[in-house]
């Protein structure tokens, strides 16, 4: 009968170290992720100063850009009606999101 309890035992903490096992991310290699979605009512022509990148974004759509870390970031959108300019800093690691939209 001790044999069983201790078997018993013996599965239960080999199951909970197997739960508690630290699952591994893949590394970001410094890189932030900046997601871009515009929420106005027409197309918008975005710059990000740093990377010299313009490009028009649709309505209703979101453009994804992988930039390096521990970098600010100046980002100028200018739509119908709308302009906004704004820095911020992307971090080693990071997923920030962007909306431009009117009030």
């Amino acid at each position: 009968m001790k044999k069983i309890h201790l078997l018993l035992v013996l599965a239960t903490i080999l199951i909970v170290i197997a739960a508690c096992t630290k699952k591994t991310q893949e590394p970001c290699n410094g890189n932030g992720t900046l997601y871009l979605e515009n929420k106005l009512d027409s197309a918008a022509t975005i710059l990000i100063v740093q990377t010299h990148n313009t490009f028009t974004l649709e309505k209703d759509y979101m453009q994804i850009f992988d930039l390096p870390g521990n970098q600010p970031y100046e980002i100028k959108v200018t739509g119908k009606g709308y302009y906004l300019d704004t820095t911020f800093m992307i971090l080693p690691c990071d997923n920030k999101l962007v909306i431009f939209q009117e009030r």
